[in-house]
């Protein structure tokens, strides 16, 4: 202890000397010692530059206590100690330093000690700092959460503010809407086999619910059109729990086995089975549906349409299978002029106004106006490529219909030419006969030239047949069929086709992204409310996703000594 004690003593004094400029930095009486101080941080949750880092360094809690503890002196910056240099680094997070410390050579043991006393006390300044930093953030993400409160409640009440007084559903037939009722039920069918015949699944069906369902099932229809008899079995395992309706579509597809098309339909109460070509005509009815509110705020006309018709009875819509008969298409931003049967008019409502009563839409904190605006970007580009390909391909189709007119109506003239000039021939011939009948020079005709007369009339209609012309020069129409159209021209065509709907749907989509960025062109007062709380809401769930993500990365600065010389 005693020699501890003089040695700093000594330290003491020689730093003095050092002060008093005797004993000058790096003079043969003192050693130098260089090390590469790296601090890594996160520079997103805790910024930090080389100036900062060397204002921390010598502060009195890293280098004054550096200094108390290893030299037992007061550090003073003016002393040169040791000096710092900053240091590049190809890293955001990294910041370096170069640090030199200058002691007198009888006390340059202690360098590497004030060196690990001030990377010690380094370390602790930045934990101290980080965890104070950590502390503002956690406050900020409790204001943020906060903020997200009050937007969800105020997006709630516009939406509910919204919502039409008296929204009245459309009406159906009383017994029609006790079967529809029935059908959406849930149900166990999970007793079905594929044992099971076709008329004792039925009666499972039948009995599933109470009071029992009023099916009727045409049996001769399917027998004759779809050899399907009472017998036939299901080739079907339990369905499980499930909605009646959902189950009995399964079992009619699964007895019909790909080969043709079973279906029901609901009249005067009663659940009517066959194929369905001889399944009575629903009635269809036009409808205008108002699009809610929430969804005219975010432009989503187009996305409702795609759910309403994933929703409400898929294979009932034009647009989704060959079978279809339904149509939606929008009026504006506001309405859905929508064919459909009565029934599915009444589900598409009951969509609509659970959309339009739910307590939160769906909220994409991904898709900012910056986002909407690059993929817009890349639409647009990719749009008039596709636009630039079918010029190109309508072009060269053009050129191949255009060539096979051409010789079409090459072959069809000389052909319809050659044919004209023997109808000449034929008439010549009756002409001569004429004038000798009329002079008495044949009477009656002879029927030799009568004979050639008919096998003139015979080449002509041979040849007619050999060379049948769609048309005549003058555009007077024939029989025959129309020239077919090259593998070539066929294959270009279908090109087209298949380049114009991805055109469309493409087109489609910038019009949508278009109405996100820009809102309706028309002032929309049910909207606009939600459409400003909406943004509200977007931005403080943005935020607050921003600082959760901040400080679920968060770490603490990590300080490391390198490459110390002497």
């Amino acid at each position: 202890m005693n020699h501890t004690r003089r040695v700093k003593g000594l330290l003491v004094f020689l730093i003095t000397l050092a002060i008093g400029g005797l004993l000058p930095a790096g003079s043969p009486q003192t050693r130098r010692m260089v090390s590469l101080v790296q601090v890594q941080v996160n520079q997103a949750v805790m910024p930090m530059n080389s100036e900062t880092l060397r204002t921390l360094l010598y502060c009195d809690a890293v280098a004054g206590r550096a200094a108390r503890d290893v030299l037992s002196v007061d550090f003073d910056p003016d002393i040169h100690l040791f000096t710092t240099k900053s240091v590049a680094s190809d890293q955001p997070d990294v910041l370096q330093l170069a640090v030199t410390i200058n002691l007198p050579v009888t006390v340059d043991a202690a360098a590497v000690e004030f060196e690990d006393a001030l990377a010690q006390n380094l370390r602790g300044e930045l934990k101290r700092s980080f965890d104070t930093r950590i502390e503002y953030l956690e406050e900020r993400l409790s204001s943020a959460r906060l903020r997200v409160e009050r937007a969800t409640d105020a997006f709630n009440r516009a939406v509910v503010q919204s919502v039409p007084a008296g929204d009245e559903l459309i009406s159906l037939d009383p017994a029609d809407e006790l079967i529809y009722r029935q059908l959406d039920e849930t149900v166990d069918l999970s007793s079905l086999n594929h044992d099971m015949s076709f008329r004792e699944a039925v009666q499972m069906l039948r009995r599933s619910v109470d009071p029992p369902l009023k099916i009727v099932v045409l049996w001769k229809d399917l027998s004759d059109n779809a050899e399907i008899e009472p017998a036939t079995q299901v080739d079907i395992d339990g369905l499980g729990v499930v909605r009646l309706g959902a189950g009995l579509k399964n079992l009619l597809n699964a007895v019909a086995g790909g080969f043709t098309r079973l279906d029901y339909v609901v009249d005067d109460g009663v659940v009517t089975v066959a194929t369905i070509d001889s399944l009575p005509a629903t009635q269809m009815e036009a409808y205008v549906h108002r699009v809610p509110a929430r969804l005219r705020s975010l432009a989503q006309t187009n996305q409702i349409i795609r759910t309403i018709m994933e929703a409400v009875e898929p294979e009932s819509w034009y647009d989704l299978t060959e079978f279809g008969t339904g149509t939606i298409r929008p009026l504006g931003d506001t309405e859905l002029l929508i064919w459909q049967t009565r029934p599915n008019h009444r589900k598409i409502q009951q969509l609509l106004r659970q959309v339009a009563r739910a307590p939160l839409a769906l909220l994409s904190v991904d898709a900012s106006p910056e986002m909407l605006t690059d993929h817009l970007r890349l639409l647009i580009s990719y749009r008039d490529k596709l636009q630039a390909e079918a010029n190109s391909i309508q072009k060269g189709l053009t050129e191949l219909q255009r060539s096979r007119a051409d010789t079409e109506e090459r072959y069809h003239r000389n052909s319809w030419n050659a044919v004209h000039k023997d109808l000449i021939g034929v008439l010549g011939a009756l002409d001569a006969l004429k004038a000798k009948i009329a002079d008495g020079t044949s009477d009656p005709p002879v029927a030799e030239e009568i004979d050639g007369i008919i096998r003139q009339i015979n080449a002509c209609m041979e040849r007619s047949n050999e060379h049948p012309p769609v048309r005549p020069p003058g555009g007077f129409p024939c029989l025959g069929p129309l020239w077919p159209a090259s593998t070539q021209e066929q294959a270009l065509a279908a090109r087209l086709r298949s380049q114009r709907a991805t055109l469309e749907t493409v087109t489609s989509r910038i019009g949508e992204l278009d109405r996100r960025l820009v809102g309706p062109q028309l002032f929309d007062p049910e909207a606009v409310p939600i459409r400003f709380a909406t943004e509200r809401l977007q931005s403080a769930m943005a935020h607050t996703a921003e600082l959760e993500t901040l400080l679920l990365e968060a770490e603490a600065p990590v300080v490391t000594i390198l490459g110390a010389t002497q």
